[in-house]
């Protein structure tokens, strides 16, 4: 359905509106089948198009769940619990387990096709469950071949004449003439390194001198993976008193065993060894390839010299600065996708991750524009880059302004208790509120913004409150909002 469609249905309530990620999707699958490796360790995407599907091999794990039947229940209620709708079926080939899960409207969620009822399972099936290419079906369905059975009475010799050497295959693949594999996901092999005292270790130089050892080491393997570490676990088991655990996340993947040890000491120190550490292990939860780049290269549009250790030494700054003051307490600013000025920017913790993209503004229904807006119809000096302050104030402050003309630019302003006159102006810039819903923040009308130059050669950026009848114009409020350093 189109969006206005769907926006009518929902009764025009507020509506978070985005645009649909294949590529997330793509990940998302990815994750889910890296999570099915606890069933079995043969799990592959469906390499069919525009499906979105989990190929398992369980040939033999069913005996460490009393049987298929235990195992595909458990499944089942396992992707239900995250939320997940699915339907699942066992078969002895790929493509008849398949064609069972997609194409059998009298199954059940979970449905078992046993060998011996493998023909019969797969005949009242159409034919698109044999994975076929739109022209095969299409021209199949011309001749009134509209089942799985309707190609088991055809003698196979002739199909190929007709419909191409891939009807046969998967045919054959389906009843199990033909041998079918897939591709299988990798596992994500996690890193961790640990050493065992050989008796309850309770001095914290010795554990730290171990813990200082290991850190090298890992190190020294992220540095062969080409990676590095984002998020670092230490865990200490002490025996009966139980384990305890130092988390460390940093803002930026580092292989520097150095620039670790020094994060990780201050929450070493603080752990409570109790009787005694047996076991120190380091994992490192979280990992990070390296980009391949120049440290240093010159910027084609002779821009100037890009230095990548800078961004490696503002990153460790920041993990010193989040460790001792508190994740929390250090922020950074990004930008929002919006035009109105108050709304332009946001802050977030600096662990955090970056945005793909510029994040929506925190107001009611987000940013977006009513289905009968198409984007590119908002004012072009909204969407288009514009001179803003360098400085932008908390809030805006009332001046007093003197214009020679009615509507015009200003010619003195007295703002903070003092008359100064204006040398130069460039404006007015007019930025209106989102008028498909009420701004707490920009009011309800528009804004005429002027860049002006004042006696003292400051520049600011002040604007004109516009009211709803354009007649009491030269009443309009005035207010300074930003200047340039």
């Amino acid at each position: 359905m189109t969006l206005a469609h769907a926006r009518a249905l929902l009764g025009g309530g507020p509506v978070d509106v985005r645009r649909h990620d294949v590529a997330d999707d793509q990940r998302a699958l990815v994750a889910l089948g890296r999570w099915a490796m606890r069933f079995t360790p043969s799990v592959g995407l469906d390499p069919e198009p525009q499906t979105h599907g989990l190929l398992l091999d369980i040939t033999g794990c069913e005996r460490l769940f009393k049987g298929f039947h235990r195992m595909l229940s458990l499944i089942g209620e396992s992707l239900h619990r995250l939320g997940f709708s699915a339907r699942l079926a066992a078969a002895p080939t790929l493509g008849a387990a398949w064609a069972v899960a997609r194409f059998c409207p009298h199954c059940r969620p979970a449905t078992i096709v046993h060998p011996q009822r493998l023909t019969q399972r797969l005949a009242p099936l159409p034919v698109r469950g044999l994975r076929l290419e739109p022209q095969v079906i299409e021209a199949l369905e011309e001749v009134g071949l509209l089942t799985i059975g309707d190609l088991l009475h055809l003698p196979a010799n002739e199909l190929p004449s007709r419909f191409g050497d891939r009807l046969n295959l998967r045919l054959r693949q389906a009843l199990g003439e033909v041998e079918e594999s897939f591709e299988l996901l990798r596992p994500r092999m996690p890193l961790w390194i640990e050493h065992a005292f050989p008796a309850p270790m309770p001095h914290l130089e010795a554990v730290s001198h171990v813990t200082r050892h290991l850190l090298d080491e890992l190190a020294l393997e992220l540095s062969r993976r080409s990676a590095g570490v984002r998020e670092l676990w230490l865990v200490l088991l002490r025996g009966k008193d139980g384990a305890v655990t130092a988390r460390l996340v940093l803002t930026e993947p580092t292989c520097d065993s150095d620039h670790l040890w020094a994060l990780l000491w201050p929450r070493l120190e603080r752990l409570d060894l109790g009787r005694g550490v047996e076991i120190i292990r380091l994992h490192a939860a979280v990992m990070q390839r390296f980009e391949h780049q120049q440290l240093e290269y010159n910027d084609w549009r002779g821009s100037g010299t890009v230095d990548a250790t800078v961004r490696r030494k503002q990153a460790e700054l920041i993990d010193l600065l989040s460790a001792r003051l508190g994740p929390g307490r250090v922020r950074c600013i990004e930008p929002v996708a919006t035009h109105i000025p108050e709304r332009s920017f946001r802050t977030r913790a600096a662990l955090e991750p970056p945005s793909p993209s510029p994040a929506p503004a925190p107001s009611r229904g987000g940013e977006s524009p009513p289905a009968a807006m198409h984007p590119a119809a908002v004012d072009a000096r909204a969407i288009k880059p514009a001179d803003r302050p360098s400085t932008l104030l908390a809030r805006p402050e009332p001046i007093t302004v003197l214009s020679l003309q009615s509507g015009g630019a200003p010619a003195r302003l007295t703002w903070r208790g003092r008359t100064l006159s204006v040398l130069a102006s460039e404006g007015p810039e007019r930025i209106a509120a989102v008028w498909w819903r009420q701004d707490p923040l920009a009011g309800p009308y528009a804004r005429d913004y002027f860049k002006v130059q004042d006696e003292t050669g400051r520049w600011l950026w002040i604007y004109r409150q516009r009211s709803e009848d354009d007649r009491h114009v030269d009443a309009a409020p005035w207010f300074v909002h930003g200047q340039w350093a």
